[in-house]
């Protein structure tokens, strides 16, 4: 199994990746569907082709954008255009810091080598970052790709375009043979990407969570905090942009954490917190980091990366 993260001088327990290889065990990928996304994905320079190939000088290193946003995404639902474009204008900067790592080239095209004669002097570092976008909402997935495709330090940007038919309005039809085939596709589409970008949903979202695990490479998730950071407000920093530290998937439950006689007797037996406390299963759950991804998970998630601009005044 991969090491997620390793132990450190203190013996830190190592976090193994449990999900993936059992995933991939039980749900094989068929080899059609396989062989039809490195297409897509050569097709469209997102991935570097095999020497002589005509995608041999495609990206080589790929980013998936993963954006959900119809039928979870209440938040942003509810309060309007405004917040569509905060989570866009958000995607748009947590992708360019990450390509920024990835290749040394700022937003604004520069690099960010030394200031000495010989760095100035050097080539710009080339573009190898291919970015593929994923979302329930056509516009969306329009807009991201043409402006990633505009932006320093990408060498190709797309989206999956399925068959006519395969789509039931802005996302893959669930009750169709072809539907089910392009949410394959498009699936491991995704799992082909180094870098996971999860969007919209609180940053959670199953499929992205499946996608991160189904080929035999570690995946560095970035979680989007939006619409979290519209609470937060101006102090938020960076903390829109934060390293998954759940890797692995939550219950995928929208449980609401209530104290009462009907959720106490889901179980036959007590369940006590650490200081030998009674609670019901949710709590013990949310307790227990297993439960999906909410405004406080980011908050804590971002408070430990130290993303918040007027974390050090505090910690002072």
């Amino acid at each position: 199994s991969l090491e997620l993260t390793g132990a450190d001088a203190k013996g830190e327990e190592v976090m193994r990746d449990i999900f993936g290889p059992l995933l991939r065990f039980l749900l094989p990928p068929k080899r059609a569907i396989l062989r039809e996304a490195r297409a897509f994905l050569r097709q469209h320079s997102l991935i570097a082709g095999a020497a002589g190939d005509a995608a041999a000088s495609g990206a080589r290193e790929l980013m998936a954008v993963h954006v959900r946003v119809q039928d979870s995404t209440r938040d942003i639902a509810e309060a309007g255009r405004a917040s569509y474009a905060r989570l866009e204008a958000s995607i748009k900067r947590c992708v360019a810091s990450r390509v920024a790592n990835l290749t040394g080239i700022s937003s604004s095209g520069a690099t960010s080598a030394t200031s000495t004669a010989a760095a100035a002097a050097a080539a710009p570092a080339p573009k190898r970052v291919g970015v593929l976008v994923a979302s329930d909402k056509a516009s969306l997935r329009t807009r991201l790709v043409a402006g990633f495709r505009a932006s320093a330090g990408v060498a190709a940007a797309g989206h999956y375009a399925p068959p006519a038919g395969s789509f039931l309005g802005d996302a893959a039809s669930r009750n169709t043979a072809n539907g089910w085939r392009t949410a394959a596709v498009e699936l491991l589409a995704l799992a082909h990407a180094t870098h996971l970008l999860q969007a919209g949903n609180h940053a959670f979202s199953s499929f992205g969570m499946t996608a991160a695990h189904l080929l035999p490479h570690e995946t560095k998730q970035t979680a989007l905090s939006h619409p979290c950071d519209e609470e937060w407000g101006a102090a938020a920093g960076e903390a829109e942009c934060i390293a998954q530290e759940h890797p692995q998937p939550w219950l995928n439950l929208r449980w609401p954490v209530l104290d009462s006689a009907a959720e106490r007797k889901r179980v036959g037996c007590t369940l006590r917190d650490a200081n030998g406390v009674a609670m019901p299963l949710v709590h013990r759950l949310q307790a227990r980091g297993a439960m999906e991804l909410n405004c406080p998970e980011l908050h804590a998630m971002a408070r430990r990366q130290k993303l918040f601009r007027n974390q050090q005044k505090e910690e002072l």
